[in-house]
């Protein structure tokens, strides 16, 4: 079937916000029920997969800044670990004083740690929110349901068209119609003079005398 075919077969009807009710006609009951259970399944179908679409979508901006995240901190987590190094280097053993110039650069690499130290826990709750957020998704993209049918088609038990009764009806009553409207019709149009009125309306004048047939 061409697509102009199935869109003269195939009627949608608006019955709630959230129901659409959906018709067929075809030849026979079985391709009309097929066609009536099939147009819906195909919406959702595709509906489904534009849901599916966006979130996968998001999901893929969700894992770049993950992986950016997660990259930032182990770069940090190498900065934390340089700069304790730095700090056992400046730490004597017990007994052994330091320089007032090592005393001042140890308590400077303390305070970057500190600082490094910060960054980092930031860095790793962000990426557990983030990891959080695609475990999310990637459920949503799995479990997303863009409706249902409530109530499939069943296979019709008689045709709707023809219906002889009401189209024989219909046959008279329209006949019946044309009839009086042709005998009207002919009535006023008629120019043809029959009768002693139709004389005298055509001539606008009184009749007189008339000639017996």
């Amino acid at each position: 079937n061409t697509e102009a075919q199935l869109q003269a077969a195939i009627k949608a009807r608006v019955v709630t916000d959230t129901i659409i009710e959906v018709t067929a006609t075809a030849p026979n009951p079985a391709l009309a029920q097929a066609l009536a259970n099939a147009f819906p399944q195909a919406y959702l179908d595709d509906a489904r997969e534009t849901i599916v679409s966006q979130i996968s979508e998001v999901y893929d901006q969700v894992a770049a800044n993950h992986a950016e995240l997660v990259r930032r901190r182990d770069e940090v987590g190498g900065k934390i670990r340089e700069t304790d190094q730095g700090i056992a280097l400046l730490t004597p053993p017990a007994g052994v004083a330091l320089s007032p110039q090592q005393a001042s650069d140890k308590a400077r690499l303390i305070s970057q740690r500190d600082q490094q130290r910060g960054e980092y826990d930031q860095l790793n709750r962000q990426g557990s929110d983030a990891e959080i957020q695609l475990k999310q998704l990637d459920l949503g993209r799995k479990v997303v349901n863009a409706g249902e049918i409530p109530r499939p088609a069943s296979l019709p038990k008689k045709p709707s068209s023809p219906k002889p009764a009401m189209d024989v009806a219909i046959g008279l009553m329209m006949g019946l119609i044309a009839g009086v409207v042709g005998a009207y019709l002919r009535n006023h149009f008629d120019g043809r003079v029959r009768t002693r009125d139709d004389a005298a309306r055509s001539s606008g004048t009184q009749v007189l005398a008339a000639v017996p047939r």
